[in-house]
């Protein structure tokens, strides 16, 4: 068979592996008698709630607080809590429960006035511990005040104890505000002297600037050496320009010079040689005498001393003219040169000597204007500075003037008055406010219903039974057929057994019979032939209700085979009372005869049966019931199969392999759910084909057994009162009132069935 063809039987893990829990099955279940029981013990427990009731007595004062307090000068804005009222007023009740207000409250009132509750014989400690415990403080919601109440057993003390704490509190806030104030006076003050002293100091400062700037006005404009800057700059660009121009002619003389050195003195000194008139008389005078003596030696040999000597002078005279020529020459030379050099170091120490006093005053003129600039950047930087002193004595002028109105504007405001104020005193009570009573009745009620209901409520929550077909769908993850409802011996007077014989129109029967329909249907739809009924314990009824079924299915199809499949608790042939057979199965497993040959038939139920006595059988020889279960499935239209419990069983496990349909019996309040799942799980491992699981000896919820009491006494009483009423509505009615009057009850009656149903 596919399982994927039928999803009702399919063998699958889609349920939830945790059973959960059903708070309102829970309550369903377990309200009436868990308050029937905690009603009962809350009984019991009512003279003890008396006698531990005790009287208390109570009395409060009020605070009162201002969400705007306006301050006296009228200068500042009013000091408004509006928008934090509510954390203001819990804050300063809190202050008020504190340690510290307690314990003064304590010192301060006199031991004989304190409340009853208290011990001055214990430490104070001990007793500002036990004062918190009976001392409460709350805002009023939707007012401006604060209660303060006490309660104690006896009336003493209780209401002096919270003046006393007002006191001290409303003097706690008065110190407070007086050493706020004391700090916010110091404070202001200090900043007051700091910010003096700093003024002064500024002004010292700036008077040394305006002694040294010669300036009381911080501008630039005034800077007196601005002029004096001006001029220098304009006679050092002059005097550089000078220095420029000496420079250039000193490097022209120096290039003049080394050019001029260059040149030779032969053409001047030529030239010099000319123009000497000496020269040319010598000359002159030379010529005549030479004519004069070659004249004198004209004629004269050779040979002639005379005119040798005469031609010796002439050689002699022209030598002297040549020599003296020379002389004149490099003498006249030597002059020129000598004349050149000196004119040309005149020249190159003229430019030399220019260009070093203009350098000279160059330099001169640069450090006078370096000493002025320097001067007027210290005397721009002082102004510079004296315009920041100027803006911070100004700033520091306008800071003292709004300081000094804010000390006296506190001044004035600390003699305001306080926020919070006493708005009524507590008083001495004279009547107990009220008892414990109600709150023991409410510990004596919550511990009655308490006790009972969790130890109730921890066992359903670790209760792995199950217990009704909704946790069976739960564990399935899918619907499960009908549950069987119990079968009570007590009213039917008939074994569980026999039921669809003796009572076919009782629930149970029902139940069975609506099994046997899904049953067919598998038959009907994908041939499923044969369904094998285990239980996961013994005491599961397997075996009764696999009969009941079997026979119940005989209305659907007429031939049906029921197998008896634990042979360790054989039981069958005893609860149908047939006679002992020729031959049991264990027969035909040995071989000795065919499985038809086991065969018995029940006349009443008209199905037909193979039973087991008690034997046991090694593994292998379990292989011989199948071959007969897929025989037997040709010859009947249904077989059942009654076998022992699936998770001890290995017939049983191996038989589900052979069947088509598994069916597991689940017993309600004894199965485990974690049972079913560890069997569900070795079904899917095992490939078992389809599987399903049906709840038995269900039993009905109370609340469905009272309303169907209730609906059929309403039933009877409906008929008493329309067989009694006839006559009485008859002998007062005419004829087309009483048909009127009969319909309308009938309509009543169908709406009240309706709703009952």
């Amino acid at each position: 068979m596919n399982n994927t063809e039928n999803p009702e039987f399919e063998s699958n893990l889609a349920g939830n592996p945790k059973k959960g829990f059903d708070i309102f099955y829970f309550v369903l279940k377990r309200t009436i008698p868990v308050s029937i029981v905690g009603l009962l013990l809350f009984i019991l427990l009512l003279p003890f709630a008396l006698i531990l009731s005790k009287t208390y007595y109570e009395s409060e004062g009020f605070l009162q607080i201002a969400r705007v307090v306006s301050s006296v000068s009228g200068e500042t804005d009013p000091m408004s809590i509006s928008n934090y009222f509510d954390d203001y007023a819990s804050t300063q009740a809190r202050i008020i429960q504190s340690y510290d207000t307690l314990k003064a409250a304590l010192l301060e009132l006199p031991e004989n006035e304190w409340p009853t509750f208290l011990d001055p014989a214990l430490p104070i400690e001990t007793n500002i511990t036990i004062l918190q415990r009976n001392f409460l403080v709350a805002h009023v919601d939707g007012t401006h005040l604060i209660r303060l109440s006490m309660e104690s057993l006896e009336p003493e003390g209780i209401a002096e104890m919270i003046n006393q704490i007002m006191e001290v509190y409303i003097n706690k806030q008065r110190d407070d505000q007086e050493q706020l104030n004391s700090r916010r006076f110091a404070y202001l003050l200090g900043k007051q002297k700091e910010l003096a002293e700093a003024l002064i100091e500024r002004e010292k400062k700036l008077y040394q600037l305006v002694k040294e700037t010669g300036s009381s006005s911080f501008s630039e404009q005034f800077n007196m050496y601005y002029d004096r800057l001006s001029s220098l700059e304009e006679s050092y660009a002059m005097i550089s320009a000078a220095r420029f121009n000496a420079e250039a002619d000193y490097r022209s003389a120096i290039e003049i010079v080394t050019a001029v050195e260059k040149l030779s003195p032969d053409a001047a000194a030529d030239e010099m040689v000319a123009r000497d008139e000496s020269i040319w008389s010598i000359q002159f005078w030379t010529y005549q005498m030479m004519q004069d003596m070659r004249a004198s030696i004209h004629g004269i040999a050779k040979e002639n001393p005379d005119r040798k000597f005469v031609e010796e002078r002439m050689e002699s005279m022209q030598n002297y003219l040549k020599n003296h020529l020379e002389n004149v020459t490099a003498r006249d030379r030597k002059i020129i040169r000598e004349q050149r050099d000196y004119d040309l170091k005149k020249m190159l120490i003229e430019s030399e000597a220019k260009y070093k006093a203009a350098v000279s005053a160059e330099e001169t003129m640069h450090a006078s204007l370096e000493e002025v600039r320097a001067q007027t950047r210290d005397t721009s930087g002082k102004m510079r500075e004296g315009t920041r002193m100027e803006a911070e004595v100004k700033d520091l002028r306008e800071r003292i003037v709004p300081l000094e109105s804010k000390i006296q504007d506190l001044y004035a405001d600390s003699k305001a008055p306080a926020r919070i104020s006493i708005e009524s005193k507590a008083r001495a009570p004279y009547f107990p406010a009220r008892t414990s009573f109600r709150k023991i009745l409410a510990v004596c009620f919550v511990f009655a219903f308490g006790i009972v209901g969790f130890p109730v409520f921890v066992y359903d929550v670790m209760d792995d039974r199950i217990r009704r077909s909704v946790e069976l769908n739960r564990a399935l993850g899918r619907i499960a057929p009908d549950p069987i409802v119990e079968y009570d011996l007590r009213s039917s007077e008939k074994p569980y057994v026999r039921a669809t014989l003796d009572i076919p129109i009782h629930p149970t029967v029902s139940s069975l019979r609506r099994l046997a329909i899904r049953l067919d249907k598998e038959r009907k739809v994908h041939g499923s032939k044969c369904a094998i009924f285990t239980g996961l314990e013994r005491g599961s009824g397997v075996t009764e209700t696999i009969i009941n079924v079997a026979h119940a299915m005989t209305n659907f199809c007429p031939r049906v085979l029921l197998i008896e499949a634990d042979n360790l608790h054989p039981s069958i042939g005893r609860l149908l009372n047939l006679n002992p057979p020729d031959y049991y199965l264990e027969n035909y497993i040995r071989g000795e005869v065919g499985w038809e040959d086991c065969i018995l038939f029940d006349p009443e139920r008209k199905i037909d049966v193979a039973v087991f006595r008690k034997i046991t059988w090694n593994n292998a020889q379990y292989r011989e019931l199948a071959h007969m279960i897929a025989s037997a499935k040709g010859v009947y239209d249904f077989i059942f199969i009654d076998s022992g419990t699936i998770l001890e069983r290995p017939l049983t496990q191996y038989l589900a392999l052979q069947a088509d349909i598994t069916v597991l019996v689940i017993h309600e309040d004894v199965t485990l759910y974690s049972d079913l799942r560890q069997t569900m799980e070795l079904i899917y491992n095992s490939e078992i084909p389809a599987m399903t699981a049906v709840l038995n000896f269900s039993k009905p919820l109370v609340s469905r057994i009272v309303m169907k009491n209730i609906q059929s006494q309403v039933l009877k009483i409906s008929k008493a009162y329309r067989k009694h009423s006839k006559t009485l509505v008859q002998s007062f009615l005419e004829k087309e009132q009483v048909a009127a009057v009969r319909k309308k009850i009938g309509k009543l009656t169908n709406k009240y069935k309706k709703w009952v149903g």
